[in-house]
């Protein structure tokens, strides 16, 4: 996985794969979370999905999964490159809406293509 740079609210952000055993660990994780939003998502509105997905976030699954990110990711501005790790607080404090695009550009890079994948698996063995 080669590295990608995203924008939000006026920060450009270059994100980078996570280590195996972290990202692993955060698989399982959103899996967890996320496994009742799809079993239970059939005629539900998109709206009504998105918010069930919003709380099934706890607050520790926030810091988890922000901590983790911002540990590969740097703020890239006119020619300097800053780690985003030690500011994280200091960035994103009385931002919460860009922090929440943050991380929601950085679940789409790190996490889409597998759990894609894993639901053209599932489609498929359902076909059957």
């Amino acid at each position: 996985m080669k590295t990608a740079t995203v924008t939000v609210e006026g920060f450009t952000y270059e994100l980078s794969p996570l280590p195996v055993f972290v990202g692993a660990d955060l698989a399982r994780r959103l899996a967890v979370i996320a496994g009742p939003l799809f079993e239970d998502s059939k005629g539900r509105a998109v709206g009504e999905l998105a918010s069930r997905a919003a709380n099934a976030f706890r607050g520790e699954d926030i810091e988890a999964f922000g901590n983790a990110f911002a540990s590969r990711c740097v703020v890239l501005s006119v020619g300097a490159r800053e780690p985003l790790a030690p500011i994280l607080d200091a960035h994103f404090s009385g931002r919460y809406i860009a922090f929440a695009l943050w991380l929601k550009a950085c679940l789409e890079f790190h996490f889409a293509p597998t759990f894609l994948d894993l639901l053209g698996r599932i489609g498929a063995q359902a076909a059957e």
